[in-house]
C-alpha cells in the first residue's frame, strides 16, 4: 500500500470510532432454540464460526472485550473474532450485563507491543527508558480511539508512569506503515493483523499483554515482566444467550463448547490467529465481564475519552 495512506485518524471523527457507536450494519439475528439438539447444533456453529447461530457472543476482550455482548450473526470466519473495533457504550454494556445470560468463553488472546526491527528499541525497557528521558516525544500507534488496542496503550502509559503520544490510525496497515517509517516508535495490536510483518522480521515483538507469557511468544516477556507491575490486558470471546434461557440449555451449551474447544482442529484454527481456545463456566464469564467493565471504564475516565 502507499505510505501516503498512513495518516492518523481524526480524533473528532475516527472511522468506525470505538467510543461509543456499535455498528449494526448487515447484522442478522437468531433466537436460541429451546430443544437440546438444536441448541447443541447452534453452539457448535457459533464456536466454529458457522452461519447458524443462536447463543450470544461477546466480541472482544479487555473492553474492546466489553464493547457489549451481542447475539451471534451470520459471519462465518474466525477472523471476525479479532474484530475489536467496537465501542464501549453505556447502553451496550448494560445490555451485556442484564439482557444476556453467560454461557462460556471460547478463546483468549493477548496484545503484542512491537517496534521497528531496525530501531534502537530492542526491548520494552528501552522504550520506557527513552520515554522517561524524553517526555512526550515518543509516539505509539494504535487503531481507533477507545478500541482495545488504544485503551491498552492508555493503561500502559498510566501504569508505567511515562508520557508519550498515542496516535490513532484508521486501520492496522496504516499503523504498520507508520512504524516502518518511524512516525511512531511502537505499536500495540493483536497478533493476527501483524502476523505477516512479524514473520518477515520487519517488526520486533518486545512484550505481550497477558499475565503470563503467550504460548505463541514464549521468548517474549509480558509487559509486567518488563517492569510495569500490575499490567494485564487479555482479550476474549464469549458466548451469551438471551436472559431467561433455561438453566438446562445453558448447561448443555457450556458442555458443548467445552467439547468443541478441546478438539485439535479448533485449537489449531484458533492458534493460527493467536487465540488460545479456552472454555469457562458461566459464572467465570459473568465475573470477567463485570471486572472488565469496571477496569476499562476507569481507564476511559482517566484518559478523558469523551462519551458521545
Amino acid at each position: 500500500m502507499s505510505a501516503d495512506r498512513a495518516r492518523p485518524a481524526e480524533l473528532s471523527q475516527p472511522s468506525g470510532s470505538v467510543h461509543p457507536a456499535v455498528r449494526r450494519r448487515g447484522r442478522r439475528r437468531y433466537h436460541l432454540a429451546a430443544g437440546g439438539g438444536e441448541a447443541r447444533r447452534q453452539a457448535r456453529a457459533a464456536v466454529r464460526g458457522g452461519k447458524s447461530a443462536g447463543a450470544g457472543r461477546h466480541r472482544g476482550g479487555a473492553l474492546g472485550a466489553v464493547p457489549g455482548a451481542r447475539r451471534l450473526h451470520a459471519r462465518p470466519r474466525h477472523q471476525r473474532h479479532l474484530d475489536q473495533r467496537r465501542h464501549l457504550q453505556g447502553a451496550a454494556v448494560r445490555s451485556g450485563e442484564g439482557s444476556f445470560a453467560t454461557i462460556s468463553t471460547i478463546g483468549s488472546f493477548d496484545l503484542v507491543f512491537a517496534t521497528n526491527a531496525e530501531s534502537e528499541f530492542k526491548t520494552l525497557q528501552d522504550f520506557i527508558k527513552a520515554a522517561r528521558e524524553q517526555p512526550g516525544k515518543l509516539n505509539v500507534g494504535t487503531i481507533n480511539v477507545g478500541g482495545t488496542q488504544n485503551l491498552a496503550a492508555e493503561l500502559f502509559k498510566s501504569l508505567a508512569g511515562i508520557n508519550f503520544q498515542i496516535v490513532p490510525y484508521r486501520g492496522t496497515p496504516d499503523v504498520i506503515v507508520a512504524l516502518l517509517r518511524n512516525d511512531v516508535q511502537m505499536l500495540v495490536e493483536f497478533y493476527a493483523p501483524i502476523k505477516s510483518t512479524l514473520l518477515d522480521n520487519k517488526i520486533r515483538a518486545v512484550a505481550t499483554s497477558g499475565t503470563e507469557r503467550s504460548p505463541f511468544f514464549a521468548d517474549v516477556p509480558t509487559v509486567a515482566e518488563a517492569g510495569v507491575a500490575g499490567y494485564e490486558v487479555t482479550s476474549w470471546n464469549g458466548l451469551f444467550a438471551p436472559v431467561g434461557t433455561p438453566a438446562e440449555i445453558i448447561d448443555l451449551l457450556n458442555k458443548t463448547v467445552r467439547e468443541i474447544v478441546a478438539t485439535p482442529e479448533v485449537k489449531q484454527r484458533y492458534a493460527d490467529l493467536g487465540i488460545e481456545a479456552q472454555a469457562s463456566t458461566p459464572e467465570q464469564l459473568k465475573a470477567r465481564l463485570a471486572d472488565d467493565i469496571a477496569k476499562w471504564a476507569a481507564v476511559i475516565e482517566r484518559a478523558g475519552i469523551p462519551k458521545q
